[in-house]
């Protein structure tokens, strides 16, 4: 989730749909 795109979406991480400028921040967050 996320990462599959070159930047982070909104509405778009199981994190709760944070907005998220780049998935650099941290992609493991991802498959969490």
């Amino acid at each position: 989730f996320g990462s599959t795109g070159p930047n982070g979406d909104i509405d778009f991480y199981p994190n709760g749909g944070q907005t998220q400028p780049n998935c650099d921040m941290e992609p493991q967050n991802d498959t969490s």
